[in-house]
């Protein structure tokens, strides 16, 4: 991509991958003077309801690095690496997503950090889920313009 060539970059649901300090410079590189970046992500509270408490433990007892993984998900800490210095736009909202067995199966088969079909935990991992149930969000939106 040619250098300042982007008025705003957007990315959704992946800044836990990103590495930071270079992904700002090639943020900066590509933007064109006064452009802007925008991250969004949904995260899903460990707790506060009933269907939510259990799925946080259940993904502790199946998850394979679930400790691991939750704790890059602790992303605002790095934001200022990112978008440098002054304000930073932060907005959030709650959504939820509801999710029958066929759903909620497919989910959690798409988490990095539980086992993948083919391991040998999986059938007795997907034989303890059973149901509709309404998975809890917070989407967070973070942005600042004028990126320099």
């Amino acid at each position: 991509m040619d250098t300042d060539s982007v008025s705003t970059v957007t990315a959704a649901q992946a800044f836990h991958w990103f590495r930071v300090t270079d992904t700002a410079r090639e943020f900066r590189r590509i933007l064109r003077p006064g452009g802007s970046v925008a991250l969004i992500w949904n995260s899903r509270p460990p707790e506060g309801t009933p269907f939510l408490n259990a799925y946080e433990s259940f993904l502790e007892d199946w998850g394979t690095d679930y400790a691991t993984v939750r704790k890059t998900y602790e992303v605002e800490a790095s934001l200022p690496r990112l978008f440098g210095t002054g304000r930073v736009h932060h907005r959030r909202f709650s959504n939820h997503q509801v999710l029958d067995y066929e759903g909620l199966e497919g989910r959690l088969l798409s988490s990095s950090y539980t086992p993948s079909r083919s391991d040998p935990t999986c059938p007795a991992m997907l034989d303890s889920l059973d149901g509709t149930v309404r998975m809890e969000y917070q989407t967070d939106v973070f942005g600042k313009p004028k990126i320099s």
